[in-house]
């Protein structure tokens, strides 16, 4: 019983340091590149990693950049 709670707890101090590094992170990433086009600032480049909702909501928001920077 106390090897499965020791695994438990180790599982659960693994994951709680890696899903922020693997969510968090990106969606600061993407809020930072908003602020700056927000501030007038359209020559931003960030990274699109993966697949899913975070990466399709920062393709559009490059959409967004390409459409809103003047020529």
């Amino acid at each position: 019983m106390s090897t499965v709670s020791a695994l438990t707890l180790f599982l659960s101090i693994w994951i709680s340091f890696t899903l922020p590094r693997q969510v968090v992170k990106p969606l600061v990433e993407l809020r930072e590149a908003v602020d700056q086009a927000a501030s007038g600032n359209y020559e931003i480049d960030f990274e699109l990693r993966g697949e899913g909702e975070l990466v399709d909501l920062a393709k559009s928001v490059q959409n967004l950049i390409a459409h809103v920077k003047p020529t």
